[in-house]
């Protein structure tokens, strides 16, 4: 009887051991489905936040809302990576496939999802700023203003009012260009007339004749304002009460000025308007 039980026993005994071995042997097989996912997450978000940067690319083009992005392109016009410079340029751009995409229809997508995502808003400005050009064919200003007009038409079209301003070197250096000229111009303006060229005893034979007030004739003093003398035609003035006058010939100006004698002409600066 006893032995009988010892062997019922021994083999439940045995059974339990074979279960707790199986259980144990699935708990290690079964892979850490907690990390697995994690590093897959992490994969994902490291794909969808950057882009490749590459290093040979014709020129740079960089967008400023208030995310800020830079795309490398080609001297085709085609994007070849993209450059987050900011974490609201993350948030706003992770998603976009922009690599491969002609610029226009990147711009469209940028400035899209800026719309979506609040970060461009009524009354704002967007910037666009072309740089690090590397083939001298890049035609800088005709990309910045077809960039322009291809963001207005869009703008437009989303019912959203925003500044563009676009940044061109050529713009600057014809700027620079104009300031130089103007420092210039004033170091050697002729300090006699301001620069105008102009006599400034009679301002340039403007001013008028002192004897004729300008209008070029003199009133006859031999006739009444009807023409006549003592009842007759005047001879003086033919009976028309005014002849030419004699002072300035009929010109109306001081032309007999007694610092330029009539040329009108800064007596300084011979009427250049630069110094001598």
């Amino acid at each position: 009887m006893h032995k009988k039980y010892f062997i019922k026993f021994t083999l439940l005994l045995g059974l339990l051991v074979i279960i707790s071995g199986c259980g144990n042997r699935k708990s290690v097989d079964e892979p850490n489905t907690e990390q697995s996912t994690t590093q897959e997450s992490e994969t994902i978000s490291e794909e969808t936040t950057t882009e490749d940067i590459p290093t040979d690319y014709a020129y740079t083009t960089t967008v400023s809302i208030n995310p800020q992005i830079k795309l490398y392109l080609d001297i085709e016009n085609y994007i070849l990576g993209a450059e987050y410079l900011n974490d609201d340029a993350k948030d706003a751009y992770a998603d976009l496939k922009l690599k491969g995409l002609i610029l226009e229809d990147g711009m469209e997508q940028i400035v899209t999802a800026a719309i979506e995502k609040q970060y461009l808003k009524e009354g704002m400005d967007i910037s666009i700023t072309i740089d690090d050009v590397t083939n001298q064919d890049v035609e800088k200003d005709n990309l910045l203003f077809g960039i322009k007009d291809d963001i207005s038409q869009l703008l437009d079209d989303s019912n959203v009012t925003a500044t563009i301003v676009v940044n061109s070197d050529s713009q600057d250096n014809e700027q620079a260009e104009i300031q130089n000229q103007s420092s210039e111009q004033e170091s050697t303006m002729c300090s006699r007339c301001g620069g105008s060229g102009e006599c400034v005893g009679c301002h340039g034979g403007k001013d008028k004749c002192p004897a004729c007030n300008g209008t070029g004739y003199e009133t006859c003093p031999m006739c009444d304002e009807n023409g006549l003398d003592h009842g007759q035609t005047c001879a003086t003035c033919g009976g028309t009460h005014h002849y030419l006058c004699t002072h300035c010939k009929g010109v109306g100006t001081a032309i007999d000025c007694p610092e330029c004698g009539g040329t009108f002409k800064c007596q300084a600066c011979g009427g250049t308007g630069i110094q001598k």
